[in-house]
Protein backbone atom coordinates (compact mmCIF):
# COMPACT_ATOMS: atom_id res chain seq x y z
CA UNK A 1 0.00 0.00 0.00
CA UNK A 2 2.45 2.31 -0.76
CA UNK A 3 1.67 5.86 -1.68
CA UNK A 4 -1.75 5.10 -0.19
CA UNK A 5 -3.59 8.58 0.90
CA UNK A 6 -5.38 8.51 3.53
CA UNK A 7 -8.72 10.92 3.72
CA UNK A 8 -8.15 14.32 5.64
CA UNK A 9 -8.70 14.39 9.07
CA UNK A 10 -6.47 10.50 9.56
CA UNK A 11 -3.05 12.15 7.98
CA UNK A 12 -1.24 11.47 10.98
CA UNK A 13 -2.93 7.92 11.81
CA UNK A 14 0.17 5.21 11.13
CA UNK A 15 0.20 1.14 11.85
CA UNK A 16 -3.20 1.52 10.31
CA UNK A 17 -2.70 -1.39 7.51
CA UNK A 18 -5.50 -3.54 9.10
CA UNK A 19 -7.86 -0.36 8.35
CA UNK A 20 -5.71 0.26 4.99
CA UNK A 21 -6.07 -3.38 3.78
CA UNK A 22 -10.08 -3.81 4.54
CA UNK A 23 -10.97 -0.47 3.40
CA UNK A 24 -8.98 -0.80 -0.37
CA UNK A 25 -10.56 -5.07 -0.49
CA UNK A 26 -14.17 -4.03 1.00
CA UNK A 27 -14.87 -1.01 -1.05
CA UNK A 28 -15.27 1.15 2.11
CA UNK A 29 -14.78 4.24 2.89
CA UNK A 30 -11.45 4.20 5.49
CA UNK A 31 -12.91 6.18 7.74
CA UNK A 32 -16.21 3.69 8.27
CA UNK A 33 -13.50 0.96 8.69
CA UNK A 34 -11.12 2.78 11.37
CA UNK A 35 -14.20 3.24 12.84
CA UNK A 36 -15.14 -0.24 12.75
CA UNK A 37 -11.64 -1.84 14.30
CA UNK A 38 -11.67 0.93 17.09
CA UNK A 39 -15.23 -0.34 18.36
CA UNK A 40 -12.77 -3.54 18.42
CA UNK A 41 -10.12 -2.01 20.60
CA UNK A 42 -8.08 -0.80 17.55
CA UNK A 43 -6.38 3.10 19.28
CA UNK A 44 -5.01 5.45 16.88
CA UNK A 45 -1.67 5.03 15.83
CA UNK A 46 -1.28 1.51 17.14
CA UNK A 47 -1.11 -1.74 15.87
CA UNK A 48 -4.12 -4.22 15.68
CA UNK A 49 -3.90 -6.95 17.98
CA UNK A 50 -5.57 -10.37 17.48
CA UNK A 51 -6.22 -9.28 14.49
CA UNK A 52 -7.81 -12.70 13.45
CA UNK A 53 -9.86 -12.40 15.79
CA UNK A 54 -11.35 -9.05 15.57
CA UNK A 55 -11.54 -9.23 11.72
CA UNK A 56 -14.51 -11.40 12.00
CA UNK A 57 -15.95 -8.96 14.36
CA UNK A 58 -15.02 -5.86 12.18
CA UNK A 59 -16.27 -8.12 8.95
CA UNK A 60 -19.84 -8.42 10.77
CA UNK A 61 -20.03 -4.71 11.82
CA UNK A 62 -19.84 -3.79 8.16
CA UNK A 63 -22.26 -6.51 7.11
CA UNK A 64 -19.29 -7.87 4.99
CA UNK A 65 -19.91 -11.22 3.54
CA UNK A 66 -16.24 -13.01 4.02
CA UNK A 67 -14.92 -16.50 3.64
CA UNK A 68 -11.59 -17.90 4.76
CA UNK A 69 -9.56 -19.34 1.97
CA UNK A 70 -5.77 -20.33 2.97
CA UNK A 71 -4.30 -20.36 6.61
CA UNK A 72 -0.85 -20.65 5.28
CA UNK A 73 0.82 -19.91 2.05
CA UNK A 74 2.71 -17.60 -0.29
CA UNK A 75 0.65 -15.10 -2.01
CA UNK A 76 1.87 -15.92 -5.20
CA UNK A 77 0.29 -19.06 -4.61
CA UNK A 78 -3.11 -17.60 -3.76
CA UNK A 79 -2.95 -15.18 -6.21
CA UNK A 80 -2.95 -18.32 -8.91
CA UNK A 81 -5.62 -20.11 -6.98
CA UNK A 82 -7.38 -16.99 -6.59
CA UNK A 83 -7.19 -14.84 -9.60
CA UNK A 84 -9.96 -12.43 -9.66
CA UNK A 85 -11.55 -11.14 -6.34
CA UNK A 86 -10.88 -9.16 -3.34
CA UNK A 87 -8.69 -10.32 -0.47
CA UNK A 88 -7.98 -9.33 2.74
CA UNK A 89 -4.54 -11.25 3.57
CA UNK A 90 -2.61 -11.38 7.33
CA UNK A 91 0.93 -12.04 7.64
CA UNK A 92 2.99 -11.99 10.48
CA UNK A 93 2.64 -8.18 11.34
CA UNK A 94 0.99 -6.70 8.86
CA UNK A 95 -2.26 -6.82 6.70
CA UNK A 96 -2.86 -5.94 3.08
CA UNK A 97 -5.31 -6.46 0.23
CA UNK A 98 -5.56 -8.29 -2.94
CA UNK A 99 -7.62 -7.37 -5.53
CA UNK A 100 -8.43 -9.17 -8.83
CA UNK A 101 -4.45 -10.97 -8.85
CA UNK A 102 -2.93 -7.23 -7.59
CA UNK A 103 -1.19 -7.51 -4.33
CA UNK A 104 -1.70 -3.88 -2.85
CA UNK A 105 1.20 -3.93 -0.70
CA UNK A 106 4.80 -2.55 -0.68
CA UNK A 107 5.83 -6.38 -0.10
CA UNK A 108 6.79 -9.34 -2.47
CA UNK A 109 4.58 -11.96 -3.96
CA UNK A 110 6.58 -14.43 -1.84
CA UNK A 111 5.86 -13.90 1.12
CA UNK A 112 3.98 -16.00 3.51
CA UNK A 113 0.47 -15.16 4.64
CA UNK A 114 -0.98 -16.47 7.90
CA UNK A 115 -4.57 -16.07 6.65
CA UNK A 116 -7.17 -14.35 3.82
CA UNK A 117 -10.67 -14.20 3.31
CA UNK A 118 -12.00 -13.27 -0.14
CA UNK A 119 -15.03 -10.78 -0.05
CA UNK A 120 -17.63 -10.76 -1.47
CA UNK A 121 -19.28 -7.70 -2.94
CA UNK A 122 -22.20 -8.79 -4.89
CA UNK A 123 -24.91 -8.31 -2.29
Amino acid sequence: MDGYNRPEGFRNETKDCTVRALSLAANLPYEKVHEAFKKYGRKDRHAMHNTRCNFKKVSKLLNLETRNIQRSGTVRKLIKRYPKGNIFCLMRGHAFAVIDGVSHDVYSDGCRIREAWIINLEK
